[in-house]
């Protein structure tokens, strides 16, 4: 870790590697036309350009990468080279759990990996994992990387519950809502009533042929007139102006205050972009007000049986004695 560095470092989960708060995630480096449409858009960077961000962010302190195999169909592995972080990226219908613990179990025995985490799962899977390796006698994962953002709450009803129980530390994935199939909507770059710059966006670029949307990802007319959307874009506006923040700033600190939270996974296609996330590590804090405005405008839909269970559970039956979680 750098001596001055400019981010704050937490443990991952309950396991003894520290990593900073902030996490590079890599999913813009490389284009592909053997992929994803978005993956030839303008906002991809090459291998020249990735390097100038990775170095930048190293300078800054950081410690944590983010990528996978899927991502421009391996160019962003290339890129990055020995620096690959080991990861099930989703749970796996035709091999047993079973089988993929014991790999990764012998991977950390061997001295292959430290660590290993998830990805991508729901809770009943996530508390399956964790059962069998701790009573397998097997190593345990130490982090969950999900899609969480003031967007995108839906893993705090079971996930993160098990995460808490646990001592996974959980990695937000997308926190602007950028990754290729969310286009950085909690950017602040788009506004009401315009329409995305192709150039300048992948929401943009899949606007001008809307049939790539069906292929992989929310056509722009999703978002134009969802008031929600807008309105928690306007509190997020007002928060950064009063804080002399940015709004991405502002998006990133909320998910680096969860306690579930151990490390944000951002992503950069210039260095003003990764200064400007790299800004949200340490130094402030949103204050209780600012976090209870921005849940307020968030959207966390609930589903049954968390309305049942709202009913029969009220703060009156929260014992913090009994390790369960509040809902």
């Amino acid at each position: 870790m750098a001596a001055d560095s400019k981010v704050a470092y937490n443990f991952l989960g309950k396991s003894g590697l520290k990593v900073s708060n902030i996490c590079l995630g890599t999913l813009t480096f490389g284009m592909s036309k053997g992929s994803l449409a978005v993956y030839e858009c303008s906002t991809q960077l090459d291998t020249e350009r990735s390097h100038w961000i990775l170095d930048r962010y190293v300078e800054l302190g950081g410690n944590f990468l983010d990528t996978a195999n899927t991502y421009t169909g391996g160019k962003s592995e290339e890129i990055i080279g020995d620096w690959l972080q080991k990861y099930a990226h989703a749970w796996d219908n035709a091999v047993p759990i079973e089988e993929t613990l014991r790999t990764f179990d012998d991977l950390v025995r061997c001295g292959n990996i430290r660590y290993y985490g998830f990805s991508n799962v729901c809770g009943w899977q996530l508390q399956k994992i964790v059962d069998f390796a701790k009573y397998s006698g097997l190593n345990q994962p130490i982090s969950l990387q999900q899609h969480y953002s003031l967007l995108c709450r839906q893993s705090e009803w079971e996930e993160f519950m098990v995460c808490k129980n646990e001592g996974i530390g959980v990695l937000p994935w997308s926190p602007l809502n950028g990754q290729v199939f969310l286009f950085g909507l909690l950017t602040g770059k788009f506004k009401r009533g315009e329409i995305p710059d192709k150039t300048k966006s992948r929401i943009g670029f899949i606007h001008t042929d809307e049939t790539r949307a069906l292929m992989c990802a929310p056509a722009w007319s999703n978002y134009a007139e969802n008031e929600v959307y807008w309105n928690l874009l306007d509190v997020m506006e007002k928060i950064a102006v009063a804080r002399g923040k940015s709004i991405p700033q502002v998006a990133i600190r909320w998910l680096l205050q969860q306690d579930v939270v151990s490390s944000v996974i951002i992503g950069a296609t210039s260095l003003k972009q990764l200064d400007d996330n790299m800004g949200a590590s340490a130094g402030w804090e949103l204050s209780k007000e600012e976090m209870a405005e921005l849940d307020a405008a968030s959207p966390r839909m609930s589903y049954y049986p968390y309305e049942m269970i709202w009913k029969v559970n009220g703060p009156d039956r929260f014992n913090e004695f009994n390790h369960s979680i509040k809902i």
